[in-house]
């Protein structure tokens, strides 16, 4: 049985390293990612500087909130003896009476 040695269908110059080859494998492998990276920490930084410059600005006169003694309770709900529920009401959260009948 002669055994076969497997040759490549592609001409010599295209399977052949160069200097050329490796000056293009250098820049697809190493240089085009880094540069991809540096860009989009640059963009990055752009789109962080024109949120900062589109929030409006609190000033002393200006209440950060409408209402700052409301406090926010869970919306968690209780079954009463008689089948109706209650809700928890501020401030100390706690259920509300349920109802008599």
């Amino acid at each position: 049985m002669k055994s076969k040695s497997k040759k490549s269908r592609l001409p010599k110059e295209l399977t052949t390293i160069t200097t050329t080859s490796r000056i293009v494998a250098l820049c697809l492998f190493f240089v085009l990612p880094i540069l991809g990276f540096l860009v989009g920490i640059r963009y990055q930084k752009t789109l962080t500087e024109l949120n900062y410059m589109t929030q409006p600005v609190a000033g002393p006169e200006v209440p950060l909130s409408p209402l700052p003694n409301v406090v926010a309770c869970t919306e968690e709900a209780m079954i009463c003896p008689d089948g109706s529920y209650v809700a928890r009401i501020s401030p100390a959260c706690q259920f509300a009476l349920c109802p008599k009948n």
